[in-house]
């Protein structure tokens, strides 16, 4: 298992501190909070040697631990330093609120080093730091909390229709933000020394450039909208900007710039199949993202991108395709690790879940039950607009194989209420009512076979043959059955029929 994780007793156990360790104490003040009964929360962080968004950190080895308080009552963790240099998140939570994450962004990911003592206050208005340490923890709370100011003329063009003016436009916005930005860490340089400083310039390229990077994601069925982007400076100038003197292993230290500079990878290799731009990330998708890391010249940031990919990717069968090329151009051992422990999981049979969940009429179904069909399992949530999308790109593999008693469409939601669950498969925007639509018993996506398949992002979907996964499959893109990636999908369901 590539998550370790240490319990809180054994954590609670280390009774003294050494002084490479980081001590975070703290205190939560948040009305919300205080006005529930019992005013309880928990605090949770989690602790990496990775330069990496929340998401793939949990995929790392990694310290977490929780604490339940009340509010105003204090807390305290004692990290041990896994590293000289230590990135981390810290949330709290409660039963009606939820998460409460600063800004609520798996990217916004803090910096520690080793020798840090914190002390911390944290509201749903902001986290603030004081103590050894903190000069880099309040410059990156004030570079999150800088929001883009878009004037008259602005508003205009973004409401318009041509793509290539909004980017020209947001690209000015973004710029502007980024300057503010840059001032606010020539505010704390003196505070931080020169390396940390250079890593916040970098992580505030990274911002400059975060939402439309993050936003290709979705532009799958607007081809002129991600034509407009492709050519806007939000895309091309990322790596090529003037202020991007920084030293590599600075550069590769910056968690926002080292996943922006992944995404942007991950969005220049996507293929268009018969003028189709595939939405999610197939095999060919992942080879492709593979072969431009691998092209890099040698070194840090090529290693830290290596073992992104490893990350992203590593509950994919095929991601051991790329173990001994990924361990051949991968310096150092840090990010060596990560795909060490990949490959030692090679060996291990890569059965599915053996799940047993209830369907919408109350029926028990199993993995059992479907051990002689070829099985498209979907995962979903109302208010997935992915998901809403996938139904719709479903539409000429449903089709086809609807009707064939060898091929069965499961459908699984993590919704908590039951209620919304069943009013959900009854609009069709999300899955058919004829499938088999499964619940995972109101504990969304904290079920165990959410965590054993280490699902992080919806939809997902897998196709099963005698309840064994058969590899990573090109998502479906429409109706139309002769072309783009429906047609290599359904030749793949054939293949597994035969």
């Amino acid at each position: 298992m590539l998550l370790m994780i240490l319990s809180t007793s054994a954590q609670k156990k280390r009774q003294q501190v050494n002084p490479t360790d980081v001590v975070i104490e703290g205190v939560v003040l948040d009305s919300n909070i205080a006005a529930m009964p019992g005013g309880q929360t928990e605090v949770s962080i989690m602790v990496s040697k990775y330069p990496f968004c929340t998401i793939l950190m949990e995929r790392t080895e990694n310290w977490t631990d929780t604490l339940k308080v009340t509010s105003g009552q204090s807390f305290k963790f004692v990290v041990p330093a896994l590293a000289g240099r230590l990135y981390f998140s810290l949330k709290y939570t409660s039963e009606k609120m939820g998460d409460y994450e600063f800004q609520q962004r798996f990217d916004y990911v803090y910096i520690l080093e080793k020798g840090d003592r914190i002390k911390c206050t944290l509201s749903d208005k902001t986290f603030k730091f004081s103590g050894k340490g903190a000069a880099k923890l309040n410059c990156q709370t004030e570079m999150y909390k800088v929001k883009m100011r878009e004037d008259e003329a602005a508003v205009k063009i973004l409401q318009g229709n041509d793509w290539h003016k909004k980017y020209e436009v947001l690209n000015r916005l973004l710029d502007s933000v980024f300057q503010v930005r840059k001032k606010i860490i020539s505010n704390y340089s003196q505070q931080m020394g020169e390396d940390m400083t250079r890593i916040m310039l970098a992580n505030n390229i990274g911002l400059k450039y975060f939402e439309t990077m993050r936003q290709a994601r979705t532009m799958a069925s607007e081809p002129q909208r991600y034509q407009g982007y492709l050519d806007s400076k939000s895309y091309t100038n990322f790596e090529q900007d003037s202020y991007i003197a920084i030293a590599d292993d600075l550069l590769a230290a910056a968690p926002i710039y080292t996943n922006i500079l992944f995404e942007k990878i991950m969005t220049q290799t996507r293929i268009t199949v018969d003028g189709i731009i595939e939405q999610n990330f197939s095999e060919r998708h992942m080879k492709s993202v593979f072969e431009v890391i691998k092209s890099r010249p040698a070194g840090i940031i090529r290693s830290s991108l290596i073992g992104l990919f490893f990350s992203q990717w590593m509950d994919q069968p095929s991601i051991y395709d790329f173990v001994e090329e990924g361990l051949k151009v991968t310096q150092g051992d840090v990010y060596k690790k990560i795909v060490l422990k990949i490959k030692a999981k090679q060996s291990e049979h890569r059965a599915f879940y053996p799940f047993r969940l209830e369907d919408a009429n109350g029926k028990i179904v199993t993995l059992d039950d479907l051990m002689n069909k070829v099985v498209i399992v979907d995962f979903w949530f109302t208010g997935c607009s992915g998901c809403i999308a996938l139904k719709k790109n479903m539409e000429g593999v449903w089709n086809t194989y609807k009707d064939n008693p060898k091929v069965s469409f499961v459908s699984i939601a993590i919704d908590k209420d039951k209620t919304q669950w069943k009013k959900s498969i009854l609009t069709r925007e999300y899955t058919e009512p004829e499938a088999i639509n499964l619940h995972t018993g109101g504990l969304g996506k904290s079920h165990p076979m959410i965590k054993a398949l280490k699902i992080t992002s919806y939809p997902k979907m897998y196709l099963l043959k005698g309840g064994k996964i058969t590899g990573n499959i090109p998502y479906p893109s429409g109706a139309d059955t002769t072309k783009g990636t429906t047609k290599e999908f359904n030749d793949l369901i054939d293949k597994l029929l035969n």
